[in-house]
């Protein structure tokens, strides 16, 4: 019996640790093929950059099925304390993978208009130019904030229960807490009018990154502790 628990939960532990890396991996590689527009001429520079947006489309699709997978990874294990944390933390995940979907929705959309916008002129032309500008700003509140904030609640539900088991090394739970309240005043910031990659926001997230990664390699070659497992049986 504790030979099968054992063993799934190494399968666990690597699962929830590769997608922890694909979805930085595809995260980070999303922002680099994204282009940044400024306000004047936003979408002559949508249509221009159109393969790059929707390489960078495409990685953020591929990143909201990690984030989800991974609160579904760890979700047997996680039960095993608390079985509406766990609900909850996976709930999150999936509601962060569902925004960045949203997100996606919302690029496409600007695409297509961008695709309109090119072949008009005059005033359906400034018509089609603002209604790209709503789509913009509607997906980055909608999409990216609203999974940011789905991704650090998630995950400091994970980091709370990795904490109280001792599941992995508890030094590293803290540090997941500590980073996802630093990731939650950087959203809060955004939300208040703060660049996305301004010095302050990418201070407040580097401890995330750092942690994340980490995690996900602790995972994939030390897996959660076993005595911590039977501990909680």
């Amino acid at each position: 019996m504790n030979q099968s628990i054992t063993k799934d939960y190494r399968k666990n532990a690597i699962a929830g640790g590769t997608l922890l890396l694909l979805a930085i991996i595809t995260g980070i590689l999303s922002v680099a093929f994204n282009v940044t527009m400024d306000e004047q001429n936003y979408l002559s520079k949508v249509a221009a950059n159109e393969t790059s947006l929707i390489i960078s489309t495409l990685l953020i699709m591929a990143m909201a099925f990690a984030c989800a997978g991974i609160a579904i990874s760890f979700y047997p294990v996680l039960k095993r304390y608390s079985t509406s944390l766990a609900l909850t933390s996976v709930a999150c995940r999936v509601a962060e993978a569902i925004s960045f979907l949203a997100l996606t929705a919302f690029t496409f959309s600007i695409l297509s208009v961008s695709r309109l916008y090119t072949e008009t002129t005059g005033s359906e032309a400034d018509n089609l130019e603002t209604i790209g500008r709503i789509l913009n700003i509607s997906g980055d509140h909608f999409g990216a904030i609203m999974a940011s904030t789905a991704f650090a609640v998630g995950a400091f539900i994970y980091y709370y229960i990795f904490y109280r088991t001792k599941l992995i090394p508890r030094w590293v739970s803290i540090w997941g807490m500590i980073a996802m309240m630093g990731y939650l005043a950087a959203v809060m910031a955004v939300i208040f009018g703060a660049e996305s990659f301004s010095a302050l926001i990418v201070v407040l997230n580097l401890p995330t990154l750092g942690n994340e990664l980490f995690l996900g390699v602790w995972l994939i070659v030390k897996g959660f502790d076993q005595k911590a497992i039977h501990a909680i049986a």
